[in-house]
């Protein structure tokens, strides 16, 4: 019994740090929460393959869809040494505006630029 009730809690656990629901598109990763439909995770999904931003080059990538309010958050795990690229983070801009018009109904989109655990590193609005 005792061995049960441990095996529960560390489920528990497990569960309460995920990043939400996911859904994969190729080798790619998709993550959206509670406060997100998975009509609208879909069509991010649709939406990045089509754009090839979803590539099959055998690198994952994984982005999370949370939403605050009317505006949805565009989480990204990013490499460090993309964060402090500014050219790189300057071309980012135009990326949650094409969200906006492409596939949220021109709801506002802020990107989220985050580690491999999904923390905030830096905030990209248009």
């Amino acid at each position: 019994m005792k061995y049960i009730i441990i095996a529960v809690l560390a489920l528990t656990f497990t569960s309460c740090s995920n990043f939400g629901e996911k859904l994969n598109f190729g080798k790619n990763e998709l993550y959206y929460t509670k406060n997100v439909t998975k009509s609208d995770a879909e069509k991010l999904g649709n939406y990045l393959t089509e754009q090839q931003f979803f590539s099959n080059d055998g690198n994952t990538i994984s982005v999370q869809l949370d939403k605050v309010n009317d505006t949805f958050l565009f989480r990204m795990v990013t490499l460090d040494s993309a964060l402090n690229n500014t050219s790189f983070v300057e071309n980012a801009k135009v990326f949650p505006a094409m969200l906006s018009e492409n596939v949220f109904n021109k709801k506002p989109v802020v990107m989220h630029l985050c580690d491999n655990r999904f923390n905030l590193e830096k905030v990209v609005r248009p």
